[in-house]
């Protein structure tokens, strides 16, 4: 995927998300050149997101990303999602997309009779729920690259340091974000649902054979 097909699937992803009734807020992706050769797609506004990154509490964390602003969807629930890419010579060359549930639902109060009366949603608010946030990291260079202890492509769990699943390419946009729905939002995924050629769009496979034998994620 280009870098222009890539930001037109992050309005895609968030588009859905409107018509789902499932994003409350967005801040749509920028793209801009950062050398001849170079391109990022950001967040409106380039707001700061190095705070998921600090060794503070999660619940700080999470609000400094809120009160910035930084992300692309703000979730019924309060959950943050962040799609973010880099492109060399119209190649993926990096990405950071994350999924940041609320620590409470912060939306409860304002839309108690959604949750209450809509089982639409009855599998966000159950009390049993532990909300941890993950993140799908890709870094094309090779200096960072470290077979199966730091793969190309890999997925993280609760912000744990050396957490580094490995996956078998970087995610588009509208797969990760079908990923979050399908697994966070299980009971809404019929309101939203993606074509079959926005899933079938990919970035090339990147995990070495030494990270296939290993417990993977397969995209």
């Amino acid at each position: 995927m280009t870098p222009r097909q890539t930001f037109q699937d992050i309005r895609l992803a968030i588009t859905q998300m409107i018509e789902a009734g499932l994003s409350n807020e967005q801040r749509y992706p920028t793209l801009r050149n950062t050398g001849s050769r170079t391109c990022e797609i950001g967040i409106e506004g380039a707001p700061d997101l190095s705070a998921s990154l600090r060794n503070i509490p999660y619940s700080q964390a999470f609000l400094e990303l809120e009160r910035a602003r930084a992300f692309n969807l703000k979730m019924i629930d309060g959950a943050l999602v962040q799609l973010v890419y880099r492109f060399e010579n119209d190649d993926v060359s990096s990405h950071r997309l994350a999924f940041f549930p609320a620590p409470a639902l912060q939306t409860y109060d304002d839309a108690r009779q959604v949750y209450e009366e809509d089982e639409m949603f009855g599998d966000i608010v159950g009390k049993y729920l532990v909300r941890f946030p993950l993140r799908f990291d890709f870094s094309a260079d090779p200096l960072e690259h470290i077979e199966v202890d730091h793969p190309k492509s890999h997925l993280t769990l609760g912000q744990y340091q050396n957490c580094r699943i490995p996956v078998t390419c970087p995610l588009t946009p509208v797969r990760f974000v079908n990923f979050v729905v399908r697994n966070f939002y299980f009971l809404a995924r019929e309101l939203a649902t993606f074509d079959s050629a926005a899933l079938g769009r990919s970035f090339p496979e990147t995990i070495t054979e030494r990270e296939r034998s290993i417990l993977h994620v397969s995209v």
